[in-house]
């Protein structure tokens, strides 16, 4: 059922939930429509309306220190289903052994975290209508097959991402009908969170009732069991920071490093192949079609150790092709649930690029990629900790009343450093031998292009899980401090690791939706 708070008639308590999560985004919505499976009474409170949109539209934006921080806005949207309605889809689990090295002193251990999260992948592929897939398997039509143990050999893996078809990224649009016709599922439009109160005996804090307020006004108490924070990681850690700033005594213990080491991957191009070896390139990294969904090869570095960083290296086509840009659009159209973003007019101007895209993808099972098109060595590496980078609080209000957050984040020259070196690491690797010998120019430094870095929206580190006196929340998501609050985000993640983190986040959902409640 999906009730806004602007429309609701009363401002008494509503009756009691199982359990109540704050966030109807990515995660917030797939947890409470496996909770509401298991019979449980969820109640969902977002801020949004229908129709999500980012933080600088929806006027939550937050305050930058050093540099522009590209997450804090177009990495967050409020409204249902949330960045579900913007993300790139891509499913991929960390490796196995990822988060857990103990004697790795640039990131604290979590014995076991990686392992868990994959435990759940082959159930969340299920829940999300995909078929079964072995991701530590090669692409089966690359033609890497045969550089397979050469790349091995130097340390670096080939996966294959699986991508998200567009009518199922938005979580909204894949669960909506379902969620409404739910019983045991009430989700809270424009209802943002105020505050917790708290109960506290001889043991942790136990979170007892959340207030939430509209835009207009209206209030709403609910009480439930268990809470989650399911509100994104700038905004989760911003509410914690706000319980830390007040007298509530359920924040995390003072020397909990919330908001500390925001970190990110940083995306950069770092070669170009010659145009000569175009077609080999392609054939070894582009993307290919199978089982309704779309296959990227990926050559991947879970962690050499030593304090050195895990990254991933893909294909990217720079074109100026109207088939692919008509297209593009308007499926993001449909995801963002704004339907169709182009005119007929688009469409016809754009018709041999259609047919030529339609062609690949549904006779020759491939990705489109033009003749003329730049084709790029991508690389998306993790930050190395900087405890410098922190979300803190200003002394600012919001339009809700709310103390508005500061994001100081930056790229240090170590992580200019980390980005050579892998360069270099994975470009020795593809010239040792095998199909892409010699098919990739490298960037250097000085080329403009090699600084055109940007986060890619994937904030960890600032809710950092762990059972040393520095977590902010327990290996099991529970704020430190607090019986009943969990936290529910990217900010939960050590580092950002080898792999986009919203696949192996909904795995820690899907896990948590199925623990026992109270």
């Amino acid at each position: 059922m999906i009730v806004s708070l602007r429309e609701y008639a009363t401002t008494e308590s509503a009756p009691q939930s199982d359990v109540c999560v704050i966030g109807g985004g990515t995660l917030g919505l797939f947890y409470a429509v496996l909770a509401g499976r298991r019979g449980l009474r969820v109640s969902v409170l977002e801020c949004g309306g229908r129709v999500p949109s980012t933080a600088h539209d929806f006027g939550i934006q937050a305050a930058a220190g050093h540099s522009t921080y590209g997450g804090a806005d177009q990495g967050r949207a409020f409204g249902l289903g949330g960045t579900s309605s913007r993300w790139g889809g891509v499913l991929l689990s960390y490796g196995p052994s990822e988060f857990s090295d103990p004697t790795d002193q640039s990131f604290p251990a979590v014995p076991g975290l990686a392992a868990r999260m994959r435990s759940s992948a082959a159930q969340v592929r299920q829940v999300l209508g995909l078929m079964p897939l072995d991701e530590d398997a090669p692409p089966a039509r690359s033609t890497l097959l045969g550089s397979q143990a050469l790349l091995a050999a130097r340390g670096i893996a080939l996966r294959q991402a699986e991508w998200l078809p567009f009518a199922k990224r938005n979580m909204w649009t894949a669960f909506g009908i379902e969620l409404e016709r739910s019983e045991n599922v009430v989700v809270w439009l424009d209802a943002m969170w105020k505050s917790f109160e708290f109960q506290r005996a001889n043991g942790p804090a136990r979170v007892v009732r959340v207030h939430a307020t509209s835009a207009d006004g209206k209030e709403l108490v609910l009480s439930a069991s268990r809470f989650v924070l399911a509100a994104g990681a700038i905004e989760s850690t911003r509410m914690l920071l706000e319980m830390a700033s007040g007298s509530s005594g359920g924040a995390p213990p003072p020397a909990a490093d919330l908001g500390v080491g925001l970190s990110d991957h940083l995306s950069t191009p770092v070669a170009r192949a010659d145009g000569a070896h175009s077609d080999r390139v392609i054939r070894a990294l582009g993307s290919t079609f199978s089982s309704g969904t779309m296959k990227t090869p990926r050559l991947v570095d879970h962690g050499s150790g030593g304090g050195k960083p895990a990254f991933f290296a893909h294909l990217v086509a720079r074109r100026d092709d109207a088939g692919f840009d008509v297209a593009r659009r308007f499926l993001l159209g449909r995801q963002k649930g704004i339907g169709r973003d182009v005119s007929f007019r688009d469409i016809a101007s754009a018709g041999l690029g259609l047919f030529r895209l339609g062609f690949e993808r549904y006779v020759r099972s491939r990705l489109y990629i033009p003749s003329a098109a730049e084709l790029l060595l991508q690389l998306d590496i993790e930050q190395a900790r900087n405890d410098g980078n922190v979300i803190t609080l200003t002394d600012d209000l919001d339009t809700y009343g709310r103390r508005i957050a500061r994001i100081d984040w930056r790229v240090t020259e170590v992580d200019w450093e980390n980005v050579q070196w892998a360069s270099s690491r994975i470009l020795d690797a593809m010239n040792a031998g095998g199909e892409l010998a010699g098919a990739f120019r490298p960037i250097a430094p000085a080329d403009p292009l090699f600084r055109t870095t940007r986060d890619t929206f994937h904030p960890v580190g600032t809710c950092r899980m762990g059972d040393d006196a520095r977590a902010v929340v327990s290996p099991e998501m529970v704020v430190r401090g607090t019986s009943n609050l969990a936290v529910l985000s990217t900010a939960v993640l050590p580092s950002a690791g080898s792999a986009n983190p919203t696949f192996s986040l909904l795995c820690l959902a899907h896990a948590l939706a199925h623990e026992p409640v109270g």
